[in-house]
């Protein structure tokens, strides 16, 4: 497998005959590397054969041994930070983001695509933050792209680190050659993508919008209306996009208002605010151009998003949050395509409520050191962090030499792209409780306190222990042994949970959510998605089919026969190899 570190597993079959035997050998060779990460540069041309888009386009192999990762959950984290110039746009293209399993027969390691029901992803456009949360044990490939929006940038470095389970990093850069482009554009038109809080892959249709206009010389705040949306409310469609119109007026604040929110979900409160800047110009110049607009306006610079006007549209994630507790029902073949013909039309879950805390550890820091009166010592903080996180202390290259106890932390040094050390990092990666790291300075008037620190911040919560128990909805109607069936689509949804529960002492304490299947269907393997306690959302059961252990005749069919023969006439030339071995080596007769 070129790219990746491998182990060889040997695994010996041995079949015995009397006092004879005989054995065959099988080397399997499986990858221990746990993520690996490619990107390419790409584009796009227009009619002319002009290029109009730039892209960032990257793959990302995870576990691909298929190893349990996570011992505290059945899923795995998966950050993604993506770094830029300054005056320089990246916005993450939806359209061309999946999960794959991972195939190493295939040049690109792609194999059947995963349903989105298998994983979640969320997005920080401000940050350019992407978060994923993926099946543990599966071995995938994640592939996404960025368009990148390279404004004044001639030759844009894109660099971006991806981290797996707080553990595991792999980072890669990309050079941007930006051109000329051909026709000025002076208009700039937006897409809009309605999608889930919690997943951005789940994209809402039915969201209603209005876009206003602001002039302080007439009317502040005008409708924004065209051809098309005469009455100006644009309405996201089934694949969660929103038309609208593409003439928008550089230099000039609009607003985004949503009127209705998809079913389930609720209605933004505040507007989105946005303004599209002119060319050769940067969010901050604009800031200062429209300073007195803002300021009429009544609205903060800050919370505006700044687009350039390109012949591409920009776009903007409007995500909201679920009202309800959704439990959906996925059926699965082993290649992990839709099963069209479930083995049973309905199936029993359990809905439970509990009380939840947060899946951390606490890692304190001390730094010990001495003054001329004498040995010192100062907390440096203390950090929550996730279950299953490494921590990472980064410490300045003379800091290095002076350590006196590393706590069987790693210390490794970190070279820049010109190969000198650029800082030291101090990296503990099995934390399995709250611990306290000391970093102790034996010379006088030590150097600085580290310069950073790494680690996950935890967001899983784990059950209090004996909080469990059966959900009821507000009516007092418990919800054990619900049936989800192809009748209501293997779906079922309540919007009337409590959010609350009152302890003994008449304190309130949150609700959380979790679903499980009362009965297994032999045959097949269930999995969950989002099932480690919610307050509102969609939490997804996945019953994939597994190999079959045996088959069962059907009218007219031949049932196990041919199977049942083959692995006779199978011992029976094991026996027969055996016997002729003892044969040659002048052995009696067995029979």
């Amino acid at each position: 497998m070129e790219g990746f570190n491998v182990t060889d597993k040997t695994y010996v079959n041995k079949v015995e005959w009397g006092s004879n035997s005989d054995s065959q050998t099988t080397t399997v060779t499986r990858p221990t590397t746990k993520i690996e990460k490619t990107a390419v540069a790409e584009t796009e041309q227009d009619a002319s054969g002009a290029i109009s888009a730039y892209y960032a386009a990257y793959s990302v192999v995870i576990n691909p041994s298929g190893a349990n990762m996570n011992p505290y959950a059945d899923t795995l984290s998966l950050s993604d930070t993506l770094t830029l110039p300054k005056g320089v746009t990246a916005y993450l293209d939806l359209d061309n983001t999946g999960l794959y399993y991972y195939d190493a027969s295939k040049a690109d390691y792609k194999g059947t695509e995963l349903s989105s029901t298998r994983y979640t992803l969320q997005y920080d456009e401000q940050k350019n933050v992407l978060n994923l949360v993926v099946p543990d044990e599966t071995a995938c490939v994640f592939v996404y792209r960025y368009r990148i929006e390279c404004g004044a940038a001639h030759a844009p470095e894109i660099s971006n680190k991806v981290r797996l389970y707080g553990k595991f990093e792999s980072s890669t850069s990309t050079i941007i050659q930006n051109q000329e482009s051909g026709a000025s554009v002076n208009k700039g038109s937006l897409k809009i993508y309605k999608v889930d809080s919690d997943d951005y892959t789940n994209l809402l249709s039915g969201a209603e919008f209005e876009i206003e206009k602001y002039d302080s010389q007439s009317n502040p705040w005008s409708l924004v209306s065209d051809d098309n949306h005469s009455d100006g409310k644009y309405i996201s469609n089934a694949k969660g996009e929103v038309e609208l119109p593409k003439e928008f007026v550089q230099e000039t604040l609009y607003r985004l208002k949503e009127t209705k929110a998809p079913s389930g979900y609720s209605k933004l409160s505040n507007p989105i605010y946005f303004v599209f800047m002119k060319a050769n110009t940067t969010k901050e110049s604009t800031i200062n151009a429209m300073s007195s607009v803002f300021s009429a306006a009544g609205v903060d610079a800050n919370e505006v998003k700044f687009y350039e006007t390109t012949s591409k549209d920009a776009v903007m994630y409007v995500p909201n949050e679920n009202t309800e507790i959704v439990v959906k029902k996925v059926w699965e073949n082993k290649n992990g395509s839709t099963l069209v013909n479930p083995p049973t039309d309905s199936i029993k879950v359990t809905v439970y409520r509990q009380e939840q805390q947060l899946a951390k550890w606490t890692v304190t820091v001390i730094k010990k050191y001495k003054e001329w009166d004498g040995q010192k010592q100062k907390t440096l903080g203390s950090f929550d962090i996730a279950k299953g996180s490494a921590f990472t202390i980064k410490l300045l290259e003379q800091t290095k030499g002076q350590l006196s106890e590393e706590l069987q932390g790693q210390c490794i040094p970190v070279v820049n792209k010109w190969g000198k050390v650029d800082h030291y990092e101090l990296r503990y990666s099995s934390i399995s409780e709250d611990v306290t790291i000391v970093l102790e300075y034996p010379i006088q008037y030590a150097s600085e306190d580290p310069s950073a620190y790494e680690y996950d911040k935890p967001e899983a919560y784990e059950s209090i222990s004996g909080s469990r128990e059966i959900a009821e909805t507000s009516n007092g109607t418990k919800l054990k042994n619900v049936s989800l069936t192809a009748s209501n689509k293997w779906s079922v949804s309540w919007s009337d949970l409590p959010a609350t529960g009152t302890d003994a002492d008449g304190n309130t304490f949150p609700y959380y959510y979790t679903v499980e299947e009362t009965v297994n269907i032999p045959g097949y393997k269930t999995t969950y998605l989002n099932n480690s306690g919610i307050k509102t959302g969609i939490i997804y059961i996945t019953n994939q089919k597994e190999d079959d252990k045996i088959t069962l005749p059907e009218t007219g069919g031949t049932g196990t026969y041919w199977y049942t023969m083959g692995g006779v006439l199978l011992i029976a030339g094991a026996a027969f190899l055996i016997y002729k071995k003892h044969m040659q080596k002048g052995g009696k007769r067995i029979w």
